[in-house]
């Protein structure tokens, strides 16, 4: 009697024990229907005055010109809200051999947010103080505003100079993104136990393929209901207006993936400790491979690491509710103290108890 045989395993292997929740396959298709869209809208927009009126035009024509302008900003967010899901899971995966992989996906993650909004009020006025930061620069701050303006002031002229920095964006981003699927390739994905499961795989197809159409055409569906029936849900209402240099919005906010850092950014009273504030922000993220002290990769057997982990999630979750808020009392206070626990969790609490937890895991 002859024993059945099996043929090995092909080479596109996942870990039994890794979660569907940290598959992010769909994040990459909702990144190529992302660049679709935006190249479609390239066809219709001109970067001008006019550009409120020729998106106002779009969303009058028919069905399909209608969905363009309409899904092009909510599948940004869909992307950004995923990549930021993906990038929760990294506190399981950081360590040095690592760095590099997660330092290309905080690089993917800053060219993501680098995107214009039609030529309305708060895109006007949001344009006029992210770019007035410079200014705080020694010496040269005020030439390079004036440089990136084109003019005395925020112009048709800035419009092209952003519309064309927005058109090379996708394929930065792109290569960004190529660049971390090599380094996670070359490292490894992790797993939620953390341990060397060699032995442990099952083959992508057929286990985790449809899983990953079942999340997609669920976000897909959400997507088009977004679009279709509150197609205006992510708008600002003074973004409605057409840019208006003589009237000052009563509140200037940016978009909701970029409240965090804003809010850091105005609770330094100083503007060249708010502009350095609004950087350590974003580049703190990369030292986070760095500052990994613990022996163990994931933080399943750490309760201490994980009780600090949602600490983070919920400071962040009150810096994005800070920076929607007015510039008054309490929400100065708040904001301030919350900037603080941002970076004293990432520079200090996590090191030492990732240290802390080895000598009593491991004494």
């Amino acid at each position: 009697m002859q024993l059945s045989t099996y043929p090995p395993l092909p080479a596109s292997q996942l870990d039994e024990t890794l979660a569907h929740c940290q598959d992010y396959a769909q994040l990459l298709k909702f990144q190529q229907a992302y660049f679709q869209q935006y190249i479609m809208l390239l066809m219709f927009l001109q970067p001008s005055h006019q550009q409120l009126t020729s998106a106002e035009m779009l969303t009058t024509a028919d069905l399909f010109e209608t969905s363009m302008p309409m899904e092009h900003p909510f599948s940004l967010s869909v992307f950004i809200f995923t990549s930021d899901a993906a990038f929760t899971t990294a506190p399981t995966s950081m360590k040095k051999p690592e760095t590099l992989e997660q330092s290309s996906y905080c690089l993917q993650q800053q060219q993501l947010s680098s995107a214009t909004s039609p030529w309305g009020q708060m895109s006007f006025w949001g344009a006029t103080v992210i770019t007035n930061l410079l200014s705080a620069v020694p010496y040269v701050g005020n030439t390079l505003v004036q440089w990136i303006w084109g003019g005395f002031s925020v112009d048709n002229a800035t419009l092209t100079r952003f519309f064309a920095f927005h058109f090379l964006f996708p394929f930065i981003i792109a290569a960004a993104t190529i660049i971390h699927l090599l380094f996670l390739h070359e490292t490894g994905s992790n797993n939620p136990i953390g341990l060397n499961s060699n032995v442990d795989k099952i083959t992508f197809h057929p286990y985790f393929s449809y899983k990953d159409l079942l999340g997609f055409a669920a976000m897909l569906i959400a997507l088009i209901l977004l679009s279709l029936f509150s197609p205006n849900l992510l708008g600002d209402p003074d973004n409605f207006t057409p840019a208006n240099p003589l009237v000052t919005p009563p509140h200037i906010k940016p978009e909701w993936y970029f409240l965090f850092a804003y809010a850091i950014l105005r609770s330094i009273p100083n503007k060249l400790g708010g502009v350095l504030a609004l950087l350590a922000s974003i580049l703190v993220l990369m030292l986070v491979p760095i500052l990994h002290t613990s022996k163990q990769r994931t933080l399943t057997f750490r309760p201490i690491s994980q009780l600090l982990f949602w600490t983070l999630v919920a400071d962040v979750a009150v810096l994005t509710w800070i920076g929607g808020m007015p510039v008054e009392d309490p929400y100065i206070i708040i904001g301030q103290i919350a900037s603080f626990l941002y970076f004293f969790l990432f520079l200090v609490i996590m090191p030492l108890t990732g240290w802390l937890e080895d000598k009593i895991l491991f004494k």
